[in-house]
This record gives structure tokens, sequence and C-alpha cells, in this order.
């Protein structure tokens, strides 16, 4: 008996919606059209919002919640050649697992691969105490 009554209200729903369809879709035009500016406003934040998570999780994964503690402690500076943009926590050991202050240093986006490189002749780590 519930089956027939469903099938009923599927057949019911497909009338009304043939008899207003038009009006359906201007009023979703509508809808669309006065809230297209708030739903860009609303995803930018939920971009946001899940950027910063995304970010936060990954500080405290990989530097087990200490990257803003070693960045104060190097002045938010290279700790090789000074500079403050592009800035980013190295491992010296490269061991992701060893999130102590001791094994952590902030490095730039131009001396970080030098110093993966130093087995090759890159830098080494007295240069950046």
């Amino acid at each position: 008996m519930a089956y027939k009554d469903s099938e009923k209200k599927k057949e019911n729903n497909k009338k009304w919606y043939a008899r207003h369809r038009a009006e359906v879709i201007a009023r979703s035009a509508k809808w669309n059209k006065t809230n297209r500016d708030k739903r860009k406003v609303i995803s930018q934040k939920d971009n946001d919002k899940r950027k910063d998570v995304k970010i936060k999780w990954h500080r405290d994964r990989y530097f087990g919640g200490l990257y803003e503690v070693v960045m104060e402690r190097d002045n938010h500076q290279c700790t090789n050649c000074g500079t403050e943009e592009k800035i980013m926590i190295h491992h010296i050991d490269q061991d992701k697992r060893n999130n102590t202050l001791e094994n952590l240093i902030v490095l730039c986006i131009s001396c970080h691969p030098k110093i993966h490189g130093r087995e090759r002749g890159g830098l080494n780590y007295a240069n950046c105490a």
C-alpha cells in the first residue's frame, strides 16, 4: 500500500511541476541572481577557513606545534642569508618526527635546496648557526 502511495505522490509532483515549471525556474533564477555575491563571499570564507585549518594541521604535524616558536627564535629570518621573504622551517636531521627546537631552523626558499644538496658541495649547517 505504501508503494502505491509513493507512486501516486511522485505522479502528483510531476503534474504540479509541469503546471508550475515556468514559475519555479523564474524563482530559481531570481534567487540565484540576488544571492550570487553572497554565495561567493561565503564560499571564499569557507575556502580561507579550510586553508587555515590545513596550514595549522601541517604545522602541527610536521613541526610538533613549534612552528611559531622557531620563527620567533630566528626572528622570522633565514638563518643562512637573513632574508625575511619566502621562509620555511627545516629539519636539520631531515627526520620529520624529530620536532625538537634544536633540530628546527628557518631557511628561505633559496637556501633550503642548497642545504639539502650539502653532500654535493652545498651549504653546511655550520653556516646556519
